[in-house]
């Protein structure tokens, strides 16, 4: 099952480099809210690449959270797509409304469902890891951290301000989910 897992992860990343190719070839860098997708797809790459190798609870816990965040970056370009062809074509037809209005911003200049392929790649990311977690095939890691910790240290490896949050709330005492038991 491992295996099907990592095919799917890798289809992901080949959808990522093609989409990360198509907005460097129509320059999508216009204003800083355009940078939006490459941060997105860099993340995702990133993290589908650690959770790949070495799958463990929080590299699938960080896979799940950087894949919500592609389908929310796509349904944001979604909507500002809508917005910018809405907004141009009542700049050239101020009386314009109904199913004319629709199908012309619909088929404007900005390409309305391009960000809908980041929301696909971030659904099957999520598809990937669906029951990962109930599985065998995950590498044991002994760590009963809290969970953001484990999020943080398997996103940004031992990135210095992250190594202290995550010490900080594993000594004893401070941790609730050893006290708790």
């Amino acid at each position: 099952m491992l295996g099907f897992r990592r095919l799917i992860l890798a289809a992901a990343v080949i959808g990522i480099v093609g989409i990360g190719a198509e907005l460097i070839l129509l320059e999508h860098w216009e204003s800083p809210l355009q940078w939006t997708p490459f941060i997105g797809l860099l993340a995702a790459t990133l993290v589908i690449v650690r959770a790949g190798v070495y799958p463990t609870r929080s590299r699938i816990l960080a896979l799940r959270a950087v894949m919500l965040a592609l389908v929310a970056v796509g349904a944001a370009g979604l909507w500002f797509h809508w917005r910018s062809n809405a907004l141009l074509e009542l700049e050239m037809n101020p009386s314009a409304e109904g199913w004319p209005f629709v199908r012309r911003v619909l088929f404007g200049g900005t390409p309305l469902l391009a960000p809908g392929a980041i929301m696909h790649l971030g659904l099957i990311g999520l598809v990937a890891t669906f029951r990962q977690l109930r599985t065998d095939s995950l590498q044991s890691e002994g760590d009963d951290r809290h969970p953001l910790a484990l999020l943080l240290t398997s996103t940004f490896g031992r990135f210095w301000p992250v190594r202290v949050f995550t010490e900080a709330n594993t000594e004893p005492g401070r941790n609730r989910h050893t006290d708790a038991q």
